[in-house]
């Protein structure tokens, strides 16, 4: 038998392997749900937001190496330049998240960490709206959209560097700011969350090694979020193309924006 103290303990630990599954069949499907992790880390075991973050990002380095392989061995895989251009401006992203998490306090990265989830939340809900009100694509069915490099040169950069910004003061975000944008300029979603899962992975493991040094990793909890993912992200990504991503999207942004108002009212 297990007494009360112990079991204090580990349920917790129990919760956040459970949720953080499910937030790894998010990320197969459709990239999204990542930013969750560090902010579950903090609501439900109380970690600061620097230590929170790097353990979210350390746990999904793996599972989106895996990920992202099964995405490239789909009919429709990612374009290497679009990725490349992903990579490309998070570098300097990832430099400016950290240095703001170097000089901010616990407190002011906590009410980062907070609103930039709440943000995503708002965000994915009004990229919703906005593909449910669009009108009738006048494309014959199966025409791949013709998108000018003018357009995809800034945006994919622009994305990159929003999402290494987020990368290292939300953990895992790159996703929930490229995907909206590079599907937004017309591109497929499956291509896109292929390309967005390696810039993920590039970013996360650069960020990780910027963080590592100053935090203390739990081993525990980074095993029990690691083998979650490890078992979630294979998933979704197999399931990407029975379930649209679209009907996640919903649930992920009020997801988003509970736990955010939990995060500022621990605040």
């Amino acid at each position: 038998m297990i007494d009360n103290d112990r079991m204090a303990e580990i349920a917790p630990l129990i919760l956040v392997a459970v949720l953080v599954l499910g937030i790894g069949i998010s990320l197969g499907i459709s990239g999204l749900g990542g930013f969750l992790v560090p902010a579950l880390l903090v609501a439900v075991l109380g970690m600061d937001s620097t230590t929170a973050v790097a353990h979210g990002l350390i746990s999904f380095v793996v599972p989106g190496v895996i990920g992202t392989w099964l995405y490239w061995r789909k009919d429709d895989r990612p374009s290497w330049q679009v990725a490349g251009l992903l990579c490309l401006g998070t570098v300097p992203g990832l430099l400016l998240g950290r240095l703001i998490s170097r000089t901010a306090s616990p407190t002011v990265l906590q009410a980062i960490l907070a609103l930039l989830v709440l943000g995503s939340g708002i965000a994915l809900l009004a990229q919703q709206w906005r593909t449910r009100h669009r009108p009738p694509d006048p494309r014959p069915t199966g025409q791949a959209p013709v998108i000018r490099p003018a357009v995809i040169i800034p945006t994919a950069a622009s994305a990159g560097l929003f999402g290494g910004l987020a990368t290292v003061l939300a953990g895992v975000g790159g996703p929930l700011i490229t995907v909206p944008a590079l599907i937004a300029i017309g591109l497929e979603v499956t291509p896109v969350v292929g390309a967005a899962l390696l810039n993920s992975v590039f970013g996360v493991a650069l960020g990780a090694l910027a963080l590592v040094g100053s935090v203390r990793l739990d081993p525990v909890v980074l095993i029990v979020i690691t083998g979650a993912q490890l078992i979630g992200v294979p998933l979704g990504a197999r399931w990407q193309d029975r379930l649209p991503p679209g009907r996640l999207i919903p649930v992920i942004a009020i997801a988003a924006m509970i736990t955010a108002g939990w995060l500022l009212l621990r605040l």
